[in-house]
């Protein structure tokens, strides 16, 4: 074998190594990048629903005032549970049970 064929042979195989490295590396930094998008969409999902919390507290507690205020005007809904001028009735959705406590504290 010729002397050029024998060092050419091993700098084939080195240059070839080192071009598939190089692919192998920037796969890494792709899937690398990837990743990192895929968990920034996660936290973006997690912090949109963090953001939702307070928003939902509030439209309960409005919800709450409103139906508090509601049951305190209504009429015959009173200590009493009976409706004004019906003193015989039995069905009353105003009656509430013995030893029921209403959420809001009344």
């Amino acid at each position: 074998m010729n002397k050029a064929v024998i060092i050419l042979i091993p700098l084939v195989i080195i240059g070839v190594l080192i071009v598939g490295g190089f692919g192998i590396y920037n796969g890494l930094v792709s899937a690398q990048e990837e990743v990192k998008t895929s968990w920034a969409q996660v936290e973006n999902q997690y912090q949109r629903r963090a953001d939702l919390i307070p928003n939902l507290v509030e439209t309960v507690k409005g919800f709450a005032s409103r139906k508090k205020a509601f049951w305190r005007r209504s009429p015959g809904c009173g200590a009493s549970g009976e409706k004004p001028g019906n003193p015989g009735i039995s069905i009353n959705p105003c009656r509430r049970p013995k030893g029921w406590k209403a959420p809001w504290g009344d």
